[in-house]
């Protein structure tokens, strides 16, 4: 309701939701990406709320997506714009006609979270046409932090002129435990890595090789065909003017040859990426795997 002295008094919190911490990061990065006018990382932004994500062309999604936010963008940025092109109405519509033409779920959480949206801002658009929803969201974001940074002051004071409260002692407690934890997965990675550096040299000298045996015999073969190619020329009457160079350049471009030495080199990729995803096998002291 919007009373006489232009307040807007909230009467019905019939459709209420709890955001998870996730959620609240998504769409804080959504809005400060806006503020930033940053389409590519709202497009991830708006993803993540999707997620997870059934088998789709994410390219695709987020392209069109892109060009969503864009239109957004101008619309507010605009000063020629009606009052219903500066609320996010219409980003938001398209992007649940976007979700369901692409099969993705919407949280229970985001759906409430749009619903509430276009109802509150189609209000205060239609009181204050020059209304700017981010701008007032950047606001309660400032008001917010200094909240936070009293409540932080005033812990850190409590902490170093009242001592440690109880809750100080579990916060510590924990954190001992995270540190343990963490060095014992550091010993173990380190005790067993699971890559064997032995192992990937190993597949590293294979691959090169492989790789000079292809070239010793391309050029092998290409320096014998020039050869040929150059002893056909000089048997020939008349004055040839071949050298060495130019036949190699006329057998390189024999469509058979270049098909053949295509072939070869298949053939040798095809062998080192069949060893390098060869599965690592060790041995130990007694010869056994």
């Amino acid at each position: 309701m919007v009373q006489r002295d232009s307040r807007i008094v909230f009467i019905d919190f019939g459709s209420c939701g709890v955001y998870t911490s996730r959620e609240r990061n998504i769409w804080r990065q959504f809005s400060y990406y806006h503020e930033q006018e940053d389409v590519g990382r709202m497009v991830q932004s708006a993803v993540a709320l999707l997620e997870p994500l059934p088998p789709i062309d994410i390219d695709e999604l987020s392209k069109r997506l892109e060009n969503l936010f864009w239109e957004n963008l101008n619309a507010f940025k605009s000063k020629y714009t009606q009052w219903w092109e500066r609320t996010s109405a219409r980003v938001w519509i398209k992007y649940m006609e976007l979700a369901r033409e692409y099969d993705a779920p919407l949280a229970l959480n985001t759906l409430r979270m749009i619903r509430s949206t276009l109802m509150y801002e189609t209000v205060a658009a239609r009181l204050f046409g020059r209304v700017d929803a981010f701008k007032e969201h950047r606001k309660y974001l400032k008001t917010a932090g200094k909240a936070s940074r009293r409540r932080v002051r005033k812990r850190v004071q409590n902490f170093m002129f009242k001592g440690p409260s109880p809750d100080d002692y579990r916060s510590f407690e924990q954190l001992l435990d995270m540190g343990n934890r963490t060095m014992y997965l550091a010993q173990r990675w380190l005790d067993q890595p699971p890559f064997h550096f032995s192992m990937m040299v190993d597949k590293f000298v294979y691959a090169v090789s492989v790789m000079l045996r292809t070239m010793i015999t391309f050029v092998f073969f290409t320096l014998g065909a020039a050869f040929l190619v150059l002893g056909s020329h000089l048997v020939r009457p008349g004055p040839s003017g071949h050298t060495i160079w130019s036949a190699c350049q006329e057998v390189l471009s024999w469509w058979p040859y270049q098909l053949l030495v295509g072939f070869n080199l298949f053939l040798s990729i095809r062998k080192i990426m069949m060893r390098l995803f060869d599965k690592d096998v060790r041995t130990n002291s007694t010869g056994l795997t």
